[in-house]
């Protein structure tokens, strides 16, 4: 997979939701993936989550949320 340093969400609607993961470097850590049934609340879920990390929604932890609805993809939380 080449490493491109713009695109780090995204949904294929028959196919899979995505999100990269990276490093303090840029580089890639790890990349996640919804099962194919998953699709759109994947997705829907990746994007509260990124508007959650910068302060734009309501002060929930929509990742408790995705785990309990989501078995194919889990949302990263920040390490303590």
């Amino acid at each position: 997979m080449p490493d491109n340093r713009h695109i780090d969400i995204g949904c294929a609607i028959t196919k899979f939701s995505f999100i990269v993961c990276r490093n303090e470097d840029s580089s890639i850590s790890k990349l996640e993936h919804s099962s194919q049934k998953e699709t759109i609340l994947a997705f829907f879920y990746i994007i509260l989550d990124l508007l959650y990390q910068c302060g734009t929604v309501a002060a929930i932890d929509i990742r408790d949320y995705a785990d309990v609805t989501l078995e194919s993809l889990k949302l990263a939380r920040e390490k303590s």
